[in-house]
């Protein structure tokens, strides 16, 4: 699995949270086109895999995510750091 290439073992049920989010992107980028990208393991590499990546840097108890457009990189982040506050932001409704 693509997640054991990034590093030490995640939480308990990071897969499978991981799995809903990208069914969850692919859900709703039909009805409101969140992204342009629309295979799903298109998805998983330049969505997914590109945030938790950025895991290693992340310092402190509370990150913000300006910028999360469709929730990337703060909720992949979110679900293998569920010990940290995570606030994600865009200036979009």
């Amino acid at each position: 699995m693509a997640l054991d290439e990034l590093g030490p073992s995640f939480p308990e049920g990071t897969a499978e949270k991981l799995d809903v989010l990208i069914n969850e992107l692919e859900r709703w980028n039909r009805k409101v086109n969140l992204t342009a990208i629309r295979d799903k393991d298109e998805m998983i590499s330049a969505h997914l895999l590109d945030s938790l990546v950025a895991a290693p840097l992340l310092e402190g108890d509370t990150v913000l995510d300006v910028g999360t457009g469709p929730g990337f990189p703060g909720l992949p982040l979110a679900v293998i750091h569920p010990e940290r506050q995570f606030t994600l932001l865009d200036s979009n409704n």
